[in-house]
């Protein structure tokens, strides 16, 4: 063809303007989630400890998926994820705290010397050697019924919710944002340190 068709067409078209979710989980929610999880039928091993990782972490789901055994230094306690597996492009050197070293050491277990973290259950028209993306949204589907009239959320809220948790224990804001592996834009992401001492009226203007 030698236009695009679609080329009349914008966002209006699709629906209106584009919000940002702003859903996260509180405590008691949390709380109430894992309950779910234990309870739930066929939500395995793998499952909660892929949430709890997505939780502790706040990596996006496919970079948790896809990620591989050797990424990880559990002895060193850090995530090594590359540049050519991150949205934005960015490695970044990702701590590991007791808990998600202990979920990742299980994980690598039950793997049995799988190279990827969570390795694929079954044969996939895609060969995936890796579970699939949507493999833990189908195993939430089997929690969502014993989660009584909690508000809806999908899994990349989780990424919402350690920030909203990072933010109310005083985490200051361009630590919690590199956690997610944000591009600060501005002062504050070439003089962290700077604007941090400003927050704390360490520096005079």
């Amino acid at each position: 063809m030698e236009y695009n068709p679609a080329a009349a067409f914008n966002l209006a078209d699709a629906g209106g303007k584009e919000e940002a979710r702003k859903r996260w989980l509180t405590r008691d929610e949390l709380v109430q989630l894992f309950e779910a999880m234990r309870k739930a039928k066929g939500f395995t091993v793998e499952n909660a400890l892929a949430v709890k990782l997505l939780l502790l972490l706040a990596v996006r789901k496919q970079e948790l998926t896809a990620a591989k055994t050797a990424e990880f230094n559990l002895d060193k306690a850090v995530w090594h994820l590359p540049a050519e597996r991150t949205k934005t492009s960015a490695p970044i050197d990702i701590p590991l705290s007791r808990p998600a070293v202990e979920c990742l050491r299980k994980l690598i277990e039950l793997g049995c010397s799988s190279d990827y973290l969570l390795p694929a259950r079954k044969r996939q028209e895609r060969m995936l050697p890796h579970i699939h993306e949507n493999t833990l949204n189908v195993a939430m589907s089997k929690v969502n019924p014993l989660l009584g009239e909690m508000e809806n959320f999908c899994i990349h809220d989780f990424r919402r919710t350690a920030r909203t948790h990072l933010a109310a224990l005083g985490v200051s804001s361009h630590v919690a944002e590199r956690c997610l592996n944000h591009k600060i834009e501005g002062v504050e992401g070439i003089y962290p340190e700077f604007c941090t001492n400003r927050a704390n009226n360490k520096v005079s203007i």
